[in-house]
């Protein structure tokens, strides 16, 4: 709360004390943010041109400021808005995905997930007959 005194008004010693009201909204609440798609360990096939989405789901009270898909350290993309989907070009190898979900406020929470990949022989399937 402040406050504001007037100066001399007409000559006379008329003082006013006027009050001024600000609502402020403390927010050190991180956002909440989960990894849906891959789940942790996951292993799957990355067969060609396969194309996965990795989601995420990721909310806070006071709102969200934006999302960002981060690929083996590098930043992949970022949105503001959901729904939270990344279309991945699958590739064989281990691999680590983040997503951190900054607030308003400038806090941000991350959720993390290690899963892996691996190439198949279609050649050698088709012989197989698999």
């Amino acid at each position: 709360m402040g406050y504001m005194r007037s100066g001399w008004s007409s000559g006379t010693r008329n003082q006013q004390v006027k009050i001024a009201l600000t609502q402020v909204t403390v927010d050190n609440t991180p956002p909440q943010v989960s990894l849906d798609f891959p789940k942790d360990g996951q292993v799957m096939e990355a067969k060609p041109s396969l194309l996965l989405t990795f989601k995420a789901t990721a909310f806070d009270a006071t709102g969200l400021e934006r999302v960002e898909w981060w690929f083996e350290s590098q930043l992949l993309a970022v949105q503001a808005q959901e729904p939270f989907l990344q279309p991945w070009q699958a590739q064989p190898g281990r691999h680590t995905l983040q997503v951190k979900a900054f607030d308003r406020s400038g806090i941000w929470l991350s959720a993390r997930r290690h899963f892996s990949n691996f190439a198949i022989n279609l050649k050698q399937s088709l012989i197989q007959g698999a």
